[in-house]
């Protein structure tokens, strides 16, 4: 398998998004089928037709793991995310408000350690409108 970087330009707020092919983090977090419990979430960026694809396999004992794919972190966060909410909400726990819930963080990109790894690409500073932080 070749391992390589899918670069997302956003024109309108002149974001440069680099997302490594391969990469995965492991996120426990509250389980949105079971209330009480946590679950593992698998996260994985793939290829999709030159474009990042971000999935997540929920790895639940006793469950068959789910697969959800989207075309951001966000997004495939909120498939989990807003059906957790509901089954928290209906049994009267503590709010996690999605819309507040980065889903860049929860997938594992904001981790400093990644960010390093990401920032150290060559490519990186071929990028005149690129900011290393």
């Amino acid at each position: 398998m070749v391992v390589y970087y899918i670069v997302l330009v956003k024109f309108l707020t002149l974001a440069i998004l680099f997302f490594k092919v391969g990469f995965k983090s492991s996120r426990y977090y509250w389980s949105m089928k079971r209330l009480y419990k946590r679950c593992r979430y698998v996260c994985s960026i793939v290829d999709n037709e030159g474009q990042p694809g971000f999935k997540i396999r929920i790895v639940e004992p006793g469950q068959e793991d789910m697969i959800l794919q989207d075309v951001s972190p966000k997004a495939v966060w909120n498939k989990i995310l807003e059906p957790l909410d509901r089954l928290r909400r209906n049994a009267d726990l503590v709010k996690i408000f999605p819309s507040f819930t980065s889903g860049e963080e929860l997938f594992g990109l904001t981790e400093q350690a990644i960010v390093r790894v990401l920032e150290s690409v060559i490519a990186v500073y071929c990028v005149f409108s690129y900011n290393i932080s």
